[in-house]
């Protein structure tokens, strides 16, 4: 089984957990931890025992942060001291979803460069692809 959580600073952790239910239904392997600017490190490290508390001793984790280099993303990169630990930075809608709806399907390592590969694809410059369009409409 695998374990998703999302590292965040605010409430951005929260967002993502709540738009990815409101896009795929509701996930029980995602979980949601937030750091404010009075969350202590050890505050932090609590909530994620007690997410691992909860999980089968064979789950593997992929954490989404934010920011490298961001302090919960530096808290993060700490537990990476097992192969069943993924901590992955930058994170957007489409790396989020691309993980957690073929989350079993392939090896985690597999599915972690395609979902960044999406998530890569899905930033686009709009006023470009519109203006594209347009140009391709008048050539024909």
């Amino acid at each position: 089984m695998r374990c998703f959580i999302f590292a965040t600073h605010g409430y951005l952790s929260d967002a993502f957990v709540y738009s990815i239910e409101m896009i795929l239904g509701q996930q029980e392997n995602m979980h949601s931890i937030k750091m404010n600017p009075n969350t202590s490190t050890e505050s932090i490290k609590e909530q994620l025992q007690n997410i691992v508390a909860q999980q089968k001793s064979d789950t593997e984790y992929v954490v989404l942060t934010d920011i490298l280099g961001g302090s919960i993303t530096n808290l993060m990169a700490e537990w990476m001291t097992k192969e069943n630990i993924h901590v992955l930075t930058g994170t957007n809608l489409p790396v989020a979803i691309e993980l957690i709806s073929n989350n079993e399907d392939i090896s985690l390592k597999q599915l972690v460069h395609k979902s960044i590969y999406q998530g890569k694809e899905g930033i686009v410059y709009v006023n470009e692809v519109v203006e594209r369009q347009e140009q391709e409409r008048m050539e024909f």
